[in-house]
């Protein structure tokens, strides 16, 4: 019993807490952390999403730029591009200077702007755990177009470069690092790059270099005529190259010109495929599977076409990524890896109003949210990442680099959801000693986020008394209240020793209860009735008075009813003991 009951208590303990709101999420004064971003909305609101966008930086210092690529860091962002700048020496390709800036917590913390290494442009960049990997393609006074990779402390300090010096034109497409190795992608018709003799024609280039940027091999990819690179990107071990390859010769063009291609980190070309994708389809690899985005100006018609292992194509799907269709003015498909995560950005045109579409999507390609962030200017996104849950997007307008950080932040089944991660809930205190309905604020917070709405909570009167009740004098009465009993103040658990009518006023938040009540010393009462009670049993058990009665022919059958009901009593008396006495000499008998 004693086992049973105290299980029974921490059942009901258990499920006080299921819901309470004070145990489901921590005391709002006790938190002292200070938000950089604190915003106020109501529950409605937050219940149908909102959208939040934060500027991180805007560069403008009077150049014309170009962004070419954004990479992004914890907290850090660092452009690859471009500016228009005076010739210092006459030029083919290029009239404008490489330029990298590095924002750290959305400051401007370097920037590198210099004809030192030629004019030319930067392309692409790693961000490693203590140096900056970066490439970009140069026009030396020669007139030749060569690959520069550089090392760069995150001091904005240059600690090494490799420059190409390849006798025709090389340009870079992108980099990536695996294990203590850069490798990099592009073309060049030069045929003095190094390991292996090649014509005079546009090859598809993959270059790799150790840790002090010395190149120690290369990959070429071609048939007999120009080949083209449109995009690579680098899924697990593997990097996936998008290109056309015209001519005769090893790779088999019949049915189409456009081959995709898997090469390994060791730069052996695994396998192709000829395929029949847009020059401008994005891709993207998620571990070991191709993906292509095509899309034409409908947001609702895009369409995804997946390769997998031996890039075999495995589906395809049609993603509807706009409930208002508009047309599609810029698109950009992007993967990353640590969030596993599909973000595909969009500027869309609806007459002459400008919108940017942020989708995210699993690796399944299952739209998990959007976001349409209406513009101010005809800027268009030309980049976006998610990174530790944040989501971010980059354009330029006229001069300006802009760069902003987006939040979606929606309320369901009462939890809040950053970007789809489940932020902490901080619920301000309610004193339950008092009855009534209270405005309960609540704080959703994430990172450096706190999200302000509030609500309501209800507090139920609880009484031990009902109106117009009887009580036992001595009684203890109590409330969640303040109350006056009889026009005098009193706390929960006053006893009540006197007899009485009473006027109980109970004032809770905002509201009042009135209760009517009587106390009686119930035990005299009851010893009365039960008195009372016994008095009239007693009197029952009296015999009845004599009465002078005719003995008429009823009388007569009444006797005879009676001895007919004798006689059977005695019949029944002796078969009973005819079958006693048998059975008890046969027992006797057998013993």
């Amino acid at each position: 019993m004693k086992i049973g009951f105290f299980l029974l208590l921490l059942i009901c303990f258990f499920s006080f807490n299921s819901i309470n709101p004070k145990a489901l999420a921590k005391d709002l004064d006790s938190s002292e952390i200070i938000y950089e971003n604190s915003y106020e909305f109501s529950l409605e609101e937050l219940e149908k999403g909102i959208s939040l966008n934060e500027d991180i930086f805007l560069a403008n210092d009077g150049f014309d730029y170009k962004m070419n690529n954004v990479i992004i860091g914890k907290n850090q962002y660092l452009i690859c591009g471009e500016f228009e700048s005076e010739q210092k020496y006459p030029t083919r390709f290029f009239t404008s200077l490489p330029y990298l800036a590095f924002y750290q917590n959305n400051s401007l913390k370097w920037k590198i702007k210099t004809d030192f290494y030629g004019h030319g442009k930067f392309i692409s960049a790693v961000l490693l755990e203590d140096r900056i990997i970066a490439v970009g393609t140069f026009e030396s006074e020669l007139q030749v177009k060569q690959i520069g990779i550089f090392e760069i402390s995150y001091n904005g300090d240059i600690l090494n470069y490799h420059m190409t010096k390849g006798n025709d034109n090389s340009e870079c497409e992108n980099v990536y690092a695996y294990k203590e190795f850069y490798y990099v992608t592009g073309v060049t018709q030069a045929t003095n790059l190094g390991y292996g003799n090649v014509e005079n024609i546009n090859h598809i280039l993959v270059m790799i270099f150790n840790k002090d940027l010395e190149n120690f091999d290369n990959l070429y990819l071609s048939n007999d005529q120009n080949s083209r690179l449109y995009q690579s990107f680098f899924g697990g071990n593997s990097i996936f190259l998008f290109g056309e390859i015209n001519g005769d010769g090893y790779f088999d063009n019949e049915k189409s010109n456009k081959i995709l291609m898997c090469v390994s980190e060791r730069l052996d070309l695994d396998m192709y495929k000829t395929v029949n994708h847009n020059e401008n389809s994005q891709i993207i690899a998620i571990k070991d599977e191709a993906m292509f985005f095509e899309y034409d100006t409908d947001p609702s018609k895009i369409k995804v076409t997946t390769y997998g292992f031996g890039l075999e194509e495995k589906k395809e799907k049609i993603l509807n990524l706009a409930y208002n269709v508009y047309q599609i003015e810029s698109f950009k498909a992007h993967y990353s890896i640590a969030e596993d995560k599909v973000i595909i950005g969009s500027t869309l045109k609806n007459n002459k109003t400008y919108y940017d579409l942020l989708a995210v999507l699993n690796n399944k390609l299952e739209v998990l949210y959007t976001i349409d962030i209406k513009k101010e200017d005809n800027s268009l996104l030309e980049f976006c990442s998610l990174l530790d849950g944040e989501l971010f997007s980059f354009g330029t307008y006229q001069k300006n680099l802009y760069g902003r950080k987006v939040m979606n932040v929606k309320v369901v089944d009462n939890e809040c959801y950053f970007n789809g991660i489940k932020g902490e809930k901080i619920v301000k205190q309610i004193d339950e000693t008092i009855f009534g309905t209270y405005p309960q604020e609540i704080n959703y917070c994430y990172q450096d986020y706190k999200i302000i709405t509030y609500g309501s909570y209800r507090i139920e009167l609880e009484c031990t008394i009902k109106d117009g009740g009887i009580y036992q004098k001595g009684f203890a009465l109590e409330f969640n209240g303040n109350a006056i009993l009889n026009g005098e103040t009193i706390n929960s658990g006053y006893l009540i020793n006197e007899n009485g009518n009473y006027l109980l006023r109970i004032d809770g938040k905002d509201e009042t209860v009135y209760f009517s009540f009587t106390v009686k010393d119930l035990s005299i009462e009851e010893q009365t009735v039960k008195t009372n009670n016994l008095i009239i049993k007693e009197e029952s058990k009296k015999p009845l008075e004599s009465t002078e009665v005719n003995y008429d022919s009823n009388i007569v059958n009444y006797q005879k009813q009676e001895i007919t009901k004798l006689s059977f009593l005695f019949i029944g008396i002796g078969l009973i003991l005819g079958i006693i006495f048998p059975f008890e000499k046969v027992g006797r008998k057998r013993a």
